[in-house]
């Protein structure tokens, strides 16, 4: 009875730990690269630069065919930068990536009068950090 119910007790845990849940493909989200930031007029107006791994990665079929593109970039704009990354989360075809951010353009405005919420918004990002 005792080596069933261990038997029972392993394959549950088994069935539960098994796969990659919170995986997600390359190609299903946007890897961002270039984030800038600007303050205008009482709102802050974010623009991301992502990679598109369709001109960097080898497909197959007719590439010659298909038209190479630039960056993407996307633009959002919030009283705070929180609220203008969210718009342009929300206007994104595909979730965005923050965490291979490697360069921040912040306008004159924001070195001047709003650094402090920038640095405070990158503290808070793990991602960004």
């Amino acid at each position: 009875m005792r080596k069933l119910i261990a038997v029972m007790v392993i394959g549950c845990q088994l069935l539960l730990m098994t796969g990659c849940w919170g995986m997600k493909e390359i190609q299903a989200q946007t890897y961002g690269s270039a984030l800038g930031i600007d303050y205008k007029e009482g709102e802050f107006i974010l623009y991301f630069q992502a990679l598109n791994f369709a001109d960097i990665a080898k497909q197959e079929g007719a590439t010659a065919l298909q038209e190479k593109t630039g960056v993407v970039i996307g633009k959002g704009k919030g009283e705070s930068i929180e609220e203008a990354f969210t718009e342009l989360e929300q206007n994104a075809a595909l979730p965005l990536y923050i965490g291979h951010v490697n360069s921040f353009i912040l306008s004159e405005d924001v070195i001047n009068k709003k650094m402090k919420d920038f640095i405070e918004y990158v503290g808070k990002e793990p991602l960004l950090r």
